[in-house]
């Protein structure tokens, strides 16, 4: 399933990357850190989580958000580079790497105004561009757009990330399990249409993808 998938990593130096420091901002489940890309030294971001239980549904969700990441090559979605899955001190530990981004929001907080505006609208576009792709060609829904789940990269573009909740059109093969409702807890009421929101998961299902996004 994944790229390169570390069962049992006991030194740092099993993994591609090298861990940085934690950053500030990161959606849901995650912690993200700096990182550097052990083959070339070039910068990574390190995204980690983590848990005592095996069955922690936050788990199941990472995976699904790593698995559509490692999938879903789009200029305006964020790269993905590795992935690793380790056992440390009890814990199962999940590691994505992707492009060096920092998380829209912290991105904004050193624009001024004009700077500001000049930005959301060029990035609103690479955000539409990406939603197009996973709803229209791939016939998915994100589940949770919000300013949390913008990634900006160094060059400046804006990119979709934060897939834990991308699930096909119609529910899948198995709705009940189906990662949008499996995890909805992941999307901020603020953030969820109607339906999502009052657990109509019929009338989720009969809506086309462009409809929870």
């Amino acid at each position: 399933m994944f790229a390169r998938l570390t069962a049992l990593v006991g030194s740092s130096s099993s993994l591609s990357f090298e861990l940085g420091e934690a950053k500030e901002g990161c959606w849901g489940i995650w912690t993200h850190h700096h990182g550097t890309w052990r083959a070339d030294q070039s910068p990574v971001s390190v995204f980690r989580t983590a848990s005592t239980s095996k069955l922690d549904a936050k788990l199941a969700a990472a995976r699904n958000g790593i698995k559509r990441l490692r999938m879903l090559r789009h200029p305006d979605i964020l790269a993905f580079k590795d992935t690793a899955e380790a056992e440390e001190k009890g814990e199962t530990v999940l590691y994505l790497v992707t492009e060096r981004m920092t998380l829209l929001p912290v991105f904004l907080e050193g624009a001024d105004a004009a700077e500001r505006e000049a930005w959301v609208s060029l990035g609103l576009q690479r955000v539409l561009s990406a939603l197009s792709f996973l709803n229209r060609d791939c016939s998915l829904m994100h589940g949770r757009v919000c300013m949390d789940s913008i990634a900006v990269t160094e060059q400046g573009d804006w990119k979709l990330a934060a897939l834990e909740l991308v699930t096909e059109a119609g529910g899948g093969p198995d709705p009940l399990q189906a990662p949008l409702r499996a995890a909805s807890w992941l999307t901020p009421q603020a953030h969820q249409p109607g339906e999502l929101a009052k657990g109509d998961w019929e009338a989720v299902w009969q809506s086309p993808p462009h409809a929870v996004d």
